[in-house]
């Protein structure tokens, strides 16, 4: 009886350390795959930056959850933004942002699962704003990954809401924004 005890210890200790190494692993591929996400959508907004004399001293990085990123970057100097996605590189003073909201479209089925989360910035004087889509599959609204995916619309939502409220403020001194070349679209692949 002794010997079977020890073997099923056994058994569940090795179980463990199998466990815990491919956890490890699991976290060293995904953050890899991260970094690999985030350094070309920051090389493509560093050179839009440069080529702009800006400095984006605040950056938001998003990923969905079909491991699409967006980078958003503020120059809270120059009071200018950018969105960053994998094709293009918009730039636009902080007066342009006109709203932002959260859009969940919930499952017909089931109330407790969403079809898709979008936050959605409306800009002045362009038809058509910038659409962030963070959610695309469906997902319950109470697991890990929907409640990842709605806080992260919730937090952009409040960076953004952060925004426009100080649109209100009176600008710093310094380079207006209107002197910068606000109509910047990278859309090569380098």
């Amino acid at each position: 009886m002794t010997y079977v005890l020890l073997g099923i210890v056994i058994l569940i200790t090795i179980a463990n350390f199998t466990l815990l190494f491919r956890v490890r692993k699991n976290k060293r591929i995904a953050a890899q795959k991260y970094q690999e996400l985030m350094t070309g959508l920051r090389d493509r907004t560093i050179k839009v930056m440069k080529k702009n004399s800006l400095h984006f001293d605040r950056t938001y990085p998003l990923v969905a959850d079909n491991d699409e990123g967006f980078l958003f970057c503020l120059d809270t100097e120059h009071r200018m933004a950018s969105f960053t996605d994998q094709r293009k590189v918009q730039l636009f003073p902080y007066s342009e942002i006109q709203s932002s909201t959260i859009e969940v479209e919930p499952s017909p089925d089931n109330p407790k699962f969403y079809d898709n989360v979008r936050l959605v910035i409306e800009l002045a004087g362009k038809p058509q704003g910038i659409e962030i889509v963070l959610g695309h599959r469906r997902t319950r609204s109470a697991s890990i990954m929907g409640r990842f995916v709605l806080d992260t619309a919730r937090q952009m939502d409040k960076v953004l809401q952060e925004v426009i409220e100080s649109n209100t403020q009176p600008q710093p001194s310094g380079e207006s924004p209107a002197a910068l070349d606000t109509s910047y679209e990278d859309t090569d692949e380098e």
